[in-house]
Parts: structure tokens; C-alpha cells; sequence
């Protein structure tokens, strides 16, 4: 069914893709499990999050000190949120445009380092919840009026994608499905895209570009420092 896009990326200007290295990194179910663990310890029944609201988290708080952002620097959290249930009414199931908006979070580099994983998973929860039909209808308009905002610095702004719920690699190639489905060249190569593994369905793999010099530190920060 054709209908109108409601595409929340449109106008984005370049944002600084050059000099980047683009590199996978995955977050086996077990490491997540572990991660959850630690951020809620005994709290876990009584605090729910999703596996894409606790990678988003440690993601952001991982590539911005790996990226050496400032401590005084605003650095923000941009993420697609999915408007199809949010539109009043709803769209249609036979709908198969692009439906979402970017949601964000902003902090001070200092108070995203210092701050705990579950105080910025509740700022995260709170942008996604924030998001209604009023809020779906100002974002279209202002994108239709040309309105472009500027984008903070490479260091300070942190975009995330997620394609776990896009399982390419179950698509059947004749002599049958793929190992592993990974974009060699990423649309946009600063933005984190999250994909599902095929061998670790409750995994995620994440692939970034990132500048050659914190490729290192990222990885520490990201795979072995979990918290």
C-alpha cells in the first residue's frame, strides 16, 4: 500500500564520515545478560529495559569517552523510534514506507561518564515514551519547512540504528542462507547500526566507524569494561 513517508532522517547533512574505520563488534546474549546483571543487580524485577535501550546506553557511554568528548561538551543520543503505533490513527498494516522519528537525550560528557547506566536508561525510556502524534505531525512539518538544526561535533553526537529486527541473513540465496550479513560500507559510517547475529539470536552485533585513534580505547570500553 503506498502512502506517504513519515522518514525522520531526511535533510540530515553530512556529519563527518570521513577518516572513519568501520568495524564490527558483538555483544553475545551472555555479555548482555552480564551487563543487565550488573547495572540492575537485585533490581532486575522491578526495572525492565530492552536489549536496544541497554546497548544504546553502554554504546553511548563507551564511544564518548573513547572519543575524548570534552567534560563540559554537550554530547547527544540520537535514535530512530518506530511512529507507526503512534500516529493517530494508526497506519495501516499494509503500510511500507519508512515510519519513525529521531528521538534524543542530551548530557554533559561529565554527567553521562559519571552517571550510572540506569539513570541514563530512564532519560532513554523517557525520550522514546515522549513521543506522540502531536510530536510525529511538528516533526514532519518542520521538515517540510526545510528546517536542518545543527549537528554537535563527531565527539558529541552519538546516532544508533537499529536492524536487529531485519534478519538478512535468513534470506535464501539458492544454495542457502548466509553465515553472516554485515554492510561492508555503511550508509552512514558514524552511525551504530545493531544487527542480529545468525549463530546468537539474543547477541547483537554492532557495526561503527570510528576514528583510527580510539578504535583501541572504544573496544576496552565497550567489550571488556561492561560497566
Amino acid at each position: 500500500m503506498a502512502a506517504q513517508n513519515f522518514d525522520g532522517s531526511r535533510n540530515l547533512p553530512n556529519i563527518g564520515n570521513s577518516n572513519l574505520v568501520l568495524r564490527t563488534f558483538h555483544l553475545s546474549g551472555a555479555m548482555i545478560e552480564s551487563l543487565k546483571s550488573k547495572v540492575f543487580r537485585d533490581r532486575r524485577g522491578s526495572f525492565t529495559c530492552s536489549s536496544f535501550e541497554l546497548v544504546a546506553t553502554h554504546l553511548w557511554k563507551a564511544r564518548t569517552k573513547a572519543l575524548g568528548a570534552r567534560k563540559g561538551a554537550m554530547v547527544c543520543l540520537q535514535f530512530a523510534v518506530d511512529v507507526r503505533n503512534k500516529m493517530v490513527p494508526q497506519l495501516p498494516k499494509g503500510f511500507s514506507g519508512n515510519a519513525f522519528v529521531l528521538a534524543s537525550v542530551a548530557l554533559t560528557a561529565e554527567e553521562l561518564e559519571n552517571g550510572s547506566h540506569e539513570a541514563t536508561l530512564e532519560k532513554i525510556k523517557a525520550a522514546k515514551n515522549s513521543i506522540s502524534n502531536e510530536h510525529v505531525i511538528a516533526y514532519n512539518q518542520a521538515l517540510d519547512g526545510g528546517a536542518q538544526g545543527s549537528l554537535p561535533p563527531i565527539n558529541e553526537l552519538t546516532l544508533v540504528s537499529d536492524w536487529t529486527r531485519m534478519p538478512l541473513h535468513t534470506i535464501d540465496f539458492l544454495h542457502g542462507s548466509a553465515a553472516y550479513v554485515s554492510p561492508l560500507l555503511s550508509p552512514m559510517p558514524r552511525v551504530a547500526y545493531f544487527m542480529q547475529n545468525p549463530n546468537d539470536l539474543i547477541g547483537i552485533d554492532v557495526r561503527i566507524g570510528l576514528p583510527p585513534q580510539s578504535l583501541n580505547a572504544f573496544s576496552h570500553y565497550f567489550l571488556t569494561n561492561l560497566q
